[in-house]
């Protein structure tokens, strides 16, 4: 159950994301972190290989959630599809560690620099699916960022992208994003590949969790 408290924090930390105040951010997602583990959370492993913990929602509806990517830990999905689009304009910022960000423009009609089909991806219950459509992407790269802590990015709806982090490396990131624009996340797929592919969840530790959490 949320409290008044968790209200203010929650605005504190909407507040600190207009203002990329990275330093004020920092303490909110502490508060609301702290809040977490005293009534209990089940973080989960993201298809895309990192763990994914929903953390707030504010006044406005916009939604925040910790990505952590831990040290010579990975669960990416087989096969690792990384680049794809999100169904809401994403924002993100790096709490720890650094990441690469990579996205591409779509170009239908020409040749780009990576190109397979279109599946359209969803959530159900435990599990995530993506189901082949018969649409083939053609993207070209358009930007390449290495970011580090304290640094804000964007991925606009129309992007597709990547986040690369070495598996020797640790990051992570909160990101904020807005209403749902379009039903479903979109992934480059490859040819050959069955109509619909399933991965099942995977709980994360709790003492992986807490590692993390300490480096916030």
């Amino acid at each position: 159950m949320s409290t008044a408290g968790d209200g203010e924090a929650t605005e504190r930390l909407a507040t600190a994301f207009d203002q990329q105040d990275a330093d004020e951010l920092r303490k909110a997602v502490r508060i609301l972190v702290a809040r977490h583990r005293l009534t209990g959370f089940r973080p989960y492993w993201h298809a895309l290989g990192f763990f994914r913990i929903e953390l707030a929602q504010d006044s406005e509806g916009r939604r925040y959630a910790l990505h952590c990517w831990p040290e010579r830990e990975r669960h990416t999905q087989d096969p690792a599809w990384l680049v794809h689009s999100h169904a809401w304009d994403l924002e993100s910022t790096i709490l720890s560690g650094s990441i690469r960000d990579l996205q591409y423009e779509n170009l239908p009609e020409e040749a780009g620099d990576l190109a397979g089909p279109l599946y359209l991806a969803s959530a159900v219950h435990m599990a995530s699916s993506l189901r082949r459509t018969e649409t083939v992407l053609s993207l070209a790269g358009e930007e390449d960022s290495s970011l580090r802590e304290g640094e804000f990015y964007t991925v606009p709806l129309a992007r597709y992208h990547q986040s690369i982090v070495a598996g020797s490396d640790f990051c992570m990131t909160l990101m904020r994003r807005g209403d749902r624009i379009r039903q479903n996340a979109r992934v480059l797929g490859e040819f050959g590949f069955a109509e619909e592919l399933v991965y099942r969840r995977e709980m994360v530790s709790l003492p992986l969790v807490d590692l993390c959490f300490g480096r916030i």
